[in-house]
This record gives C-alpha cells, structure tokens and sequence, in this order.
C-alpha cells in the first residue's frame, strides 16, 4: 500500500487536470497513488486520463456516472 494516497475529484476539468496531477508527482515522494474520480467525465476528460495513465502506473481512475449535487457520493465511493 502506498505511503500516500492523493484524491482529485474531476467532472470536466480536461484542461487542467494535468497540471494537477503533475503538481502532485512534483512533491518529492515516489511512494504515492494518485486516484481520479470521474463524477460524470466527458471523453475529452478519460482521454487525458488515459494519457496520464500511461505515463505513470500510480494513477488509478474511477470512471463513475454523475452524482447528485457536486458529486459528494462519488467521492465517498
């Protein structure tokens, strides 16, 4: 199990879900997952993920179905 787990909640952020996620993989720890929770994403949002997913075996990504309001049952998920 990694030391540190980074959650980022995404709906349609295909524009700058890459600068966070690389923020995250800046911070000088290699003993770390990254997990994406799509509530509801676009295909142009899982095609960045894909991409991102490609390039670093620590990013996992939970392609779930819209949640009410803000998504708060997907990220309890």
């Amino acid at each position: 199990m990694p030391r540190i787990s980074v959650f980022l909640p995404t709906h349609e952020h295909a524009s700058t879900l890459p600068y966070a996620v690389r923020s995250v993989q800046r911070q000088g720890v290699d003993d770390l997952e990254i997990l994406i929770c799509g509530d509801g994403a676009t295909e142009e949002v899982r095609a960045v993920v894909a991409e991102l997913m490609r390039a670093d075996e620590r990013i996992r990504f939970f392609d779930l179905p819209k949640a009410p309001a803000r998504g708060e049952l997907n990220r309890d998920y």
